[in-house]
């Protein structure tokens, strides 16, 4: 029998709805994930929730914890404080894993989806190129950075390098980006899908890089306003890629394509909304993980660029329509 002294309790302080969602549906939960700062449950439905500490902050699928006054969190976290056989019991007040017990009352909750309407207008070409300066800059090497750029990404796909081992994912990665945001341009399902399903998967890390990159571009056409394409689009990114990747990476590819973003997309659009200075927050952002920060951050701006290149290509058409007439 565990001791009550044994036990750490912790209250659940910020909540996405999609968490709520989860709560009130899961079955048979058990531990999918353990790290420091977090800790992934999974159901039999393979529906993630995620467990956070405040310095993660808040996420779409997400409940953001902190220790009850009088409780220590332990140094190494929830990987030191559970197992992934640690079981896993659902209460209308509280979630208990192993020897945490995570009490669910005055939950706040957290909104995942950004101000999109807002953002379209506000999102100018200026912050564009200061989002690809930055992330040239400061992005690690291996990442996809490079393919924020259209020539780039051709120069990449054609001749890139094949000595190492990030040159070979660039150089497979670049095409496949081409044809992924082709097929969002033009609402091209069976061309986002076969591109989706070779893309997902590419790369090591939590989430792939291929993912990564299809991650940002989904936030971009939520940033051009494409609120009656986009839903469909992106449930087309999120079937192709469900089989071929891991759960973790599914789980925000699907969040995508319901138009949410994690707390640092929240940051960067809330400073470009504010009209304040991008440049801290763009970083921070790009540090996210290892390179998964700025995979998305090159998808983000590579798809912005090419759905702005193709309103642009447009209006001399609808202009020399109109004049014909």
């Amino acid at each position: 029998m565990i001791d009550a002294a044994d036990r750490t309790v912790l209250k659940g302080t910020l909540v996405a709805p999609h968490a709520v969602e989860w709560l009130a549906q899961a079955r048979r939960p058990r531990i999918h994930s353990l790290y420091r700062q977090s800790l992934n449950l999974i159901d039999r439905r393979g529906e993630l929730f995620s467990l956070v500490l405040p310095a993660v902050g808040p996420g779409p699928f997400a409940l953001v914890v902190q220790p009850i006054q009088g409780n220590r969190w332990p140094a190494g976290g929830f990987a030191g404080r559970l197992r992934v056989d640690s079981p896993v019991r659902l209460r209308a007040d509280a979630i208990e894993v192993g020897l945490l017990e995570v009490r669910l009352s005055d939950l706040e909750t957290w909104q995942p989806s950004p101000d999109w309407d807002r953002l379209g207008s506000a999102l100018t070409s200026e912050h564009l190129d200061r989002l690809d300066q930055l992330l040239q800059q400061h992005a690690p090497a291996g990442s996809l950075a490079p393919l924020a750029d259209r020539a780039a990404r051709a120069l990449w796909s054609e001749s890139g390098s094949r000595e190492d081992l990030g040159s070979a994912l660039l150089h497979t990665i670049a095409g496949l980006a081409q044809q992924l945001l082709s097929g969002l341009v033009q609402s091209d399902k069976g061309q986002i899908q076969g591109a989706a399903a070779k893309l997902a998967g590419l790369g090591g890390g939590v989430t792939p890089a291929g993912d990564d990159f299809m991650l940002g571009a989904i936030h971009a056409l939520w940033a051009a306003g494409e609120m009656v394409r986009v839903p469909n689009l992106g449930s087309a990114v999120v079937e192709a890629a469900a089989p071929r990747t891991n759960a973790i990476s599914l789980a925000w590819l699907r969040a995508a394509a319901r138009g949410e973003a994690g707390n640092e997309w929240h940051t960067l659009f809330d400073a470009i909304l504010a009209g304040r200075p991008i440049d801290e927050v763009a970083r921070v952002l790009v540090r996210r993980g290892h390179t998964s920060g700025a995979d998305t951050l090159a998808g983000f701006v590579a798809a912005r660029r090419e759905l702005v290149a193709s309103e642009e290509a447009k209006q001399p058409i609808a202009r020399a329509s109109r004049g014909s007439g």
